[in-house]
């Protein structure tokens, strides 16, 4: 049996021996030993914003003078190449995790500063590009992690938003539909007074439209 190529990978706890081809380093190896409590992963949306964080704090970065421009733009193009054609997916970590989501914001730090390196090494550059001094540059697991989970959470309320209005359309369409059609209305398992078919679909309607001012309050953070 041919062995796979293998390179070490190092943290502050020591040395560890991964693929040559697996994307993350020590920090994601350790977690992935670490909470092995299901199959469960985190949520690709959260890991996607999280690498958009990682792009943004980049740009912020080589604003003010704190990332050379040879690290800058090998982390900004394995970022755009990681957000692109759904390469990115969910790292081999459960979304449970101890530190606040710790692991998952090394992971991305190093997903990103593997490719990082991998785009030198093809451009002919011997520079380096670390997971923590330079992708994770002037940031906080307690401050990343949050903001792509907000990201993540905003963007599925949009998603919730817009099935919501197309579900509600069709309702008040069925509502025009049906305005003809006579049915007897019920109320706790009985019989109860004459109502048309499309009152009904227009009830249903309403019962969406609050779902949709409530999604657009939640988004907006207002409480009335």
């Amino acid at each position: 049996m041919i062995p796979f190529p293998m390179r070490m990978e190092h943290d502050s706890l020591g040395q560890v021996e991964v693929e040559d081809n697996w994307p993350y380093g020590a920090h994601t190896f350790r977690a992935r030993a670490n909470f092995p409590l299901s199959n469960d992963r985190i949520h690709l949306s959260v890991f996607r914003a999280l690498v958009e964080v990682k792009l943004a704090c980049a740009m912020a970065n080589s604003r003010a003078g704190h990332l050379d421009p040879v690290r800058f733009q090998a982390i900004e193009q394995a970022c755009r190449w990681l957000l692109e054609e759904d390469r990115l997916v969910s790292p081999p970590i459960h979304p449970l995790q101890g530190g606040a989501g710790t692991s998952t914001n090394m992971a991305a730090n190093e997903i990103v500063a593997f490719h990082a390196k991998r785009l030198l090494r093809e451009s002919g550059s011997d520079a380096v590009v670390d997971a923590l001094d330079h992708v994770n540059l002037s940031q906080s697991t307690n401050d990343a992690y949050p903001t792509a989970g907000k990201i993540a959470l905003l963007r599925g309320l949009a998603r919730a938003e817009e099935a919501a209005k197309q579900l509600q359309s069709s309702l008040l369409a069925k509502e025009r539909a049906f305005a003809d059609v006579v049915k007897m209305g019920r109320t706790e398992l009985q019989d109860a007074i004459p109502l048309s078919l499309g009152q009904e679909f227009g009830a249903w309607a309403e019962a969406v439209a609050r779902l949709r001012w409530r999604l657009e309050k939640a988004a907006t953070g207002s409480a009335k």
